[in-house]
């Protein structure tokens, strides 16, 4: 399968579920799309802020070990 008709595959198993979805919530499919973009995005943003202050630890105990040396 080509790699064109794999993601037109891909798209329109998605636009089908997406549309499944949405009508057993009762929405749009694009308010369900909208809702599940957004749940997206918020969770990259908090996975994001997770790496931010797991690295700031991180530069924090370096800074103190050399401190302490």
């Amino acid at each position: 399968m080509s790699e064109t008709k794999f993601s037109d595959t891909l798209g329109a198993a998605l636009m089908c579920r997406l549309s499944d979805l949405a009508r057993d919530a009762g929405q749009s499919v694009e308010d369900c799309l909208r809702e599940a973009v957004a749940e997206y995005v918020a969770s990259r943003e908090d996975f994001a802020l997770s790496l931010a202050r797991l690295d700031e630890a991180r530069e924090e105990r370096v800074f103190l070990r050399v401190v302490g040396e």
